[in-house]
């Protein structure tokens, strides 16, 4: 299921994890010992980042209300952002969603969304 092309505002964060090994930057083994100053002592791998993002909405209506409880029991959730043309596979975190009422027939969303897929770091 897509979540649907509706009025969203959203703000992108992306979320970067790694882990650090110490490296070795002199000639311990040789003959005569050498030191690189210059060098960086630690060095990352293993570097993963996510995509996430909050999806706000102020004016909800009834209809697209039911879609949002559809959204938030599907398994195969994905998102296209406007300036691109692929549609990736996403995880909605369900602890985020508030829906706050905003007049008679309209409310407040804001969700998360994490994309499913690594970004290469």
């Amino acid at each position: 299921m897509g979540i649907p092309p509706l009025r969203y505002t959203s703000t992108q964060a992306i979320s970067v994890e790694g882990k650090t090994f110490r490296k070795t930057i002199g000639t311990y083994g040789d003959a005569t010992f050498s030191f690189d100053a210059a060098a960086a002592q630690y060095d990352t791998f293993a570097k993963t980042g996510k995509e996430q993002y909050t999806l706000q909405e102020n004016f909800f209506d009834a209809n697209e209300r039911a879609l949002l409880d559809s959204l938030m029991k599907s398994r195969m959730v994905q998102i296209r952002r406007m300036d691109e043309t692929v549609w990736k596979p996403a995880t909605v975190l369900t602890n985020s969603l508030t829906i706050q009422p905003a007049g008679s027939q309209f409310y407040n969303v804001s969700l998360q969304v994490e994309i499913a897929q690594d970004i290469r770091c």
